[in-house]
C-alpha cells in the first residue's frame, strides 16, 4: 500500500474520501468486495465450529472488507441466524428470551462474552467420567 500511495501523482488525491475510494479501487475490485460481502451475509456456522470460533471467522470475514457497507444492526442479524439452533436459544435465554429485541451494542457485547467463555472452555475437561469416589 505505501508503494502505492507513493506512485500517485503529486495533487491528484487531496482530500480523505478521494484517498479511500483510489484506495479500494486499487485493492479491492468489484468482485472480491461481493464475495466478501457474500462470506459476510451468507454465515452459517459449521458443525464442527465452536461459537468462539465461528465468531472469529464471522469477525474475519469483516476485517478483510472494511468497506462491506453492513450496519451493526444487520452484522448481529446476520451472526444470529447463522449460528447453529443451541447458540441462538443460549443469546435468547441469556436475552430474557429475545436476543434481537435488545439494544445493538448490549447484543455485540453478548455475543462477546459468550465467544470468550465457549473460547476458555476446555472440552478435554469432562466432568460426567468422574470414576468411582475413594
Amino acid at each position: 500500500a505505501l508503494a502505492w500511495e507513493t506512485s500517485l501523482p503529486e495533487g491528484s488525491v487531496t482530500t480523505w474520501d478521494q484517498c479511500k475510494r483510489a484506495f479500494l479501487a486499487k485493492f479491492f475490485p468489484t468482485s472480491r468486495t461481493a464475495k466478501l460481502r457474500n462470506e459476510i451475509s451468507g454465515f452459517t456456522q459449521l458443525n464442527s465450529e465452536t461459537f468462539s470460533e465461528a465468531y472469529e471467522r464471522f469477525k474475519g470475514y469483516q476485517m478483510q472488507c472494511p468497506h462491506h457497507g453492513f450496519s451493526k444492526e444487520n452484522l448481529l442479524s446476520t451472526l444470529y441466524r447463522g449460528v447453529l439452533p443451541k447458540y441462538r436459544m443460549l443469546l435468547d435465554t441469556a436475552s430474557n428470551g429475545y436476543f434481537m429485541g435488545q439494544d445493538v451494542d448490549d447484543g455485540l457485547l453478548l455475543v462477546e462474552n459468550i465467544a470468550t467463555s465457549d473460547g476458555n472452555y476446555n472440552e478435554e475437561y469432562d466432568r460426567s467420567d468422574r470414576g468411582s469416589p475413594l
